[in-house]
């Protein structure tokens, strides 16, 4: 186990960091669950809220399966984030509630104007059925600044920030 390859040094640190967390949790809004950022999955790290919200979709059987990242700050250190491949990412931006995965087509619609460095910025909720056309599913996904849907491999993109 990893625990047992780490150095008396490194597992106080990480024990006080994890009493600091659990310990500051309730300033942030987060329960001592979702402030624990212990999971390790097909080698990596997926921590916190990102972590959360990687069980509450599956976790490793569910449509991300396996993280291909060891979670990563994003740019201008706003957030967080774990990648999937080509899967999907999910994100938590700094100080949010929850973290959000994107992914599909909208992943990809989102990643063209520059995902969360963007004009879109962050997700703010999870993808979800707006709408049917033609019995078919049409997915949206609620960004900062507009939204964006998804139908079968196409998608239109609706800014609202000035």
């Amino acid at each position: 186990m990893l625990l047992s390859r780490m150095n008396e040094n490194t597992k106080r640190l990480l024990t006080i960091v994890v009493a600091v967390l659990t310990m500051t949790a309730g300033t942030f809004g987060l329960t001592s669950k979702e402030a624990k950022a212990d999971g390790l999955y097909c080698g990596y790290w997926v921590l916190g809220l990102i972590e959360a919200k990687y069980l509450q979709k599956g976790g490793l059987g569910g449509p991300l399966g396996c993280p291909t990242s060891n979670e990563l700050s994003n740019p201008g250190s706003t957030g967080k984030r774990s990648e999937f491949g080509n899967r999907g990412i999910v994100y938590w931006k700094n100080y949010a509630p929850a973290a959000h995965p994107v992914w599909g087509v909208i992943l990809i619609s989102w990643g063209q104007v520059g995902y969360e460095a963007g004009i879109f910025r962050y997700p703010i909720n999870d993808e979800y059925i707006a709408e049917y056309s033609n019995g078919q599913p049409i997915f949206q996904q609620n960004f900062e600044c507009g939204y964006i849907r998804a139908f079968n491999v196409f998608s239109t993109r609706f800014y609202t920030c000035v």
